[in-house]
């Protein structure tokens, strides 16, 4: 009996790690990055108008936000806060999704493109980390950001257990971007002869060639 129980134990170990691989297999930020990764690299300068293929450069800014949590400077955000629920089965719910960015530049070096992100499928590193819950009180910033969305880290009785995770696309940051190239006049480029007009290449996506931006170090390479 003792070796039957711990045989069920371990089967639904199991079949609990199958079910948590299966879901991070598809998850759109893993779908975001296995496209990029398959995805032709080619450089700027000789990208196509009309082309679907990946571009990877350094992250030059055009305008810039302050990520909420860490206060960087960047040119898109993405900040996600989960609560801790269950009694039994603790599962962690999404409470509050934030995402905003603006227009910036990549640079390979051979040229540089502009990346529309209006319409783009991000996945980001979340590489800052909060936590507040039992006997760990948010901090102050952390606090006047769940107000800010009609949120706070309270409950009746005890702290809410939360975790917070942000990740930013930030200048001189190596950037990974599927998308498809288009050329138009470029507004601030010097002439290029007396014939040719100076062009700039710009990324955007369409409804059946999506556009995909992210920051995983797997996605940077050629294929």
């Amino acid at each position: 009996m003792r070796n039957q129980g711990f045989i069920i134990v371990l089967f639904g170990a199991l079949v609990a790690a199958g079910v948590m691989l299966v879901a991070l297999y598809f998850s759109k930020s893993q779908r975001i990055n296995r496209a990029l990764r398959k995805a032709p690299r080619v450089n700027i300068a000789q990208a196509s108008d009309g082309d679907y293929v990946k571009l990877v450069g350094t992250l030059e800014p055009i305008d810039q936000l302050a990520a909420p949590l860490s206060g960087r400077a960047c040119s898109y955000y993405e900040v996600i806060v989960e609560e801790e629920r269950g009694a039994r089965n603790r599962t962690w719910s999404t409470v509050i999704r934030e995402r905003d960015g603006c227009p910036f530049m990549i640079n390979d070096g051979t040229a540089k493109a502009r990346v529309e992100l209006s319409e783009a499928e991000t996945a980001l590193t979340q590489d800052g980390h909060w936590s507040s819950g039992f006997l760990n009180d948010a901090d102050p910033e952390l606090e006047a950001y769940l107000a800010r969305h009609g949120k706070s880290s309270t409950g009746l009785v005890f702290n809410r257990t939360l975790r917070y995770r942000e990740g930013v696309l930030e200048p001189g940051e190596q950037v990974a971007v599927l998308g498809v190239i288009g050329r138009e006049v470029d507004p601030d480029g010097q002439s290029a002869g007396f014939r040719e007009a100076p062009s700039r290449v710009n990324v955007s996506g369409e409804p059946n060639r999506p556009m995909r931006v992210s920051d995983d170090p797997s996605t940077l390479g050629e294929h």
